[in-house]
């Protein structure tokens, strides 16, 4: 992973941590929401995927993007 990507990974984890606050979990469909669309390596979305992991943040599915079926805005 080059630089960039490191950054776009630090910048897209930290978006993802600060949407599960208080959660302990996020919706795949919000996750598909804060993935922009020009990240499409591999590597990046394993590393999320690896980071929520360890951060104890569980991925759920459904249809609406918060847990609690709120629509983001």
């Amino acid at each position: 992973m080059d630089n960039m990507q490191t950054d776009q990974l630090k910048e897209l984890t930290s978006t993802i941590v600060e949407a599960a606050k208080g959660y302990d979990c996020i919706t795949f469909a919000l996750l598909n929401h804060l993935i922009p669309d020009e990240i499409r390596e591999v590597a990046i979305i394993e590393a999320v995927f690896d980071y929520l992991q360890v951060q104890g943040i569980d991925i759920i599915s459904g249809k609406d993007y918060w847990p609690d079926d709120t629509e983001i805005q």
